[in-house]
């Protein structure tokens, strides 16, 4: 489907807003002097509606970026090319909405019911140099529809790329051709989902029910299920504990009792929280800590190539000197972590090396990435705020903008 050519988008003021609202719930309600709410093509960019009902209220290819909508009736509601940019949507109703090409990016969706909404692509055309028809492909990437209901939706080709959709009810929804690409679906509900051809490539699906999900031809490659990605924590020749307290030994007494602990290719999924142990040293290529919390934990010089630490909560940890090669650390919690160089006697400096290693909207606020190697690393939507990039190197590094530290 495609509508006219889009004309200017109108600005509503508050003003007018209230007075669109109050016709619109006369409407519902069959009241004198009832409107329906007709706003295509207009800007309600940063507007707060919240609690209000504009059930089948049409918003074809309005702005509403940042647009407060929590708690609201808006079942279907039209939202054809609209922009819901980090608008707020918890809590709300759009059950049976069109939101066809409409950009959701960054929402919050938590809660919200979107049962049987249409969220396949759409094409308007625009007035652009040699105005061609813009086809679009709706947009939910790294929003968050936590516990939401997407049940029996028409969601075929939709981008969720990065989305947070824990617990989200999806049965029987039509995902086809999704890209699902880094999602996290902790205890999602697939059921008789339709998958087929869905790019599933590091999605979380742990705990996921995926009874009569149809999975023909999706990608999976590098997603975590409920399978032990390597040795489990019971296939070890001794208990966490006394692998960590020996370690921690060897690093009291400069490696002359004890020994050191080697993780590498153990799934530590359901072990111990780690939160500030001192592991300088340790050893765990392409070992699995997504979830652990490891607040405040040392591991200085650490050799973690490889580890899937998605979702931990690292923030104060110290990384110095750690070789996080390859590691996928998205969405982890690394605020005020130390990722500097580890100093050793005679000054001899041993930068943090984190290339290629994913860190999408990972939280890096206040980190200290002083001279650490990025080369190739994705840090896409990461948080940034004061952290310390000072010598770092960045070649072919996917960066947003980088907000460096005052000297």
């Amino acid at each position: 489907m495609s509508a006219t050519e889009a004309p200017e988008r109108q600005r509503v003021t508050h003003t007018q807003l209230r007075d669109i609202l109050d016709a619109h719930l006369k409407f519902t309600l069959s009241k004198p002097g009832g409107r329906r709410a007709a706003l295509q093509f207009h800007d309600l960019s940063g507007l707060i509606m919240a609690g209000s009902n504009l059930k089948g209220a049409d918003f074809t290819g309005a702005s509403l970026v940042g647009a407060d909508l929590s708690q609201c009736n808006l079942d279907e509601a039209v939202f054809f090319a609209a922009d819901l940019t980090e608008a707020n949507l918890e809590g709300t109703r759009l059950v049976g909405a069109d939101l066809r090409g409409c950009r959701l990016r960054g929402a919050v969706l938590v809660r919200a019911n979107l049962h049987r909404a249409d969220l396949r692509e759409g094409s308007i055309t625009k007035r652009v140099k040699g105005g061609n028809l813009s086809r679009m492909t709706t947009d939910l990437g790294a929003c968050d529809l936590t516990g939401a209901d997407v049940s029996e939706a028409y969601a075929a080709q939709t981008d969720f790329t990065d989305a947070i959709m824990v617990g989200c009810q999806l049965s029987r929804t039509d995902l086809r051709s999704a890209n699902l690409s880094g999602v996290n679906l902790q205890g999602a509900n697939l059921a008789s989902a339709n998958l087929r051809g869905a790019k599933l490539e590091n999605a979380i699906l742990t705990g996921a029910k995926l009874e009569n999900a149809d999975l023909s031809s999706a990608n999976m490659a590098g997603a975590l299920t409920d399978k032990p990605q390597g040795r489990t924590v019971a296939e070890l020749s001794k208990p966490i504990p006394e692998m960590l307290r020996l370690h921690d030994l060897w690093v009291r007494t400069s490696g002359r009792e004890g020994e050191v602990c080697d993780l590498s290719d153990v799934d530590l999924r359901g072990g111990p929280a780690l939160d500030g142990m001192h592991l300088t040293g340790l050893v765990a290529r392409n070992t699995v800590f997504y979830g652990i919390s490891m607040r405040g934990i040392s591991l200085q010089g650490a050799r973690l190539q490889g580890a899937d630490m998605r979702g931990c909560r690292m923030d104060g940890a110290d990384l110095r000197g750690a070789n996080l090669t390859g590691a996928r650390l998205n969405f982890a919690d690394l605020r005020d972590a130390d990722i500097s160089p580890l100093i050793l006697p005679g000054n001899r400096l041993f930068p943090s090396v984190l290339d290629n290693a994913v860190l999408r909207r990972a939280d890096l606020r206040s980190a200290k990435l002083t001279r650490a190697k990025l080369s190739g690393a994705d840090l896409t939507e990461a948080q940034l705020h004061n952290t310390d990039f000072e010598g770092a190197v960045t070649e072919g590094a996917k960066l947003p903008a980088i907000k460096r530290r005052a000297a």
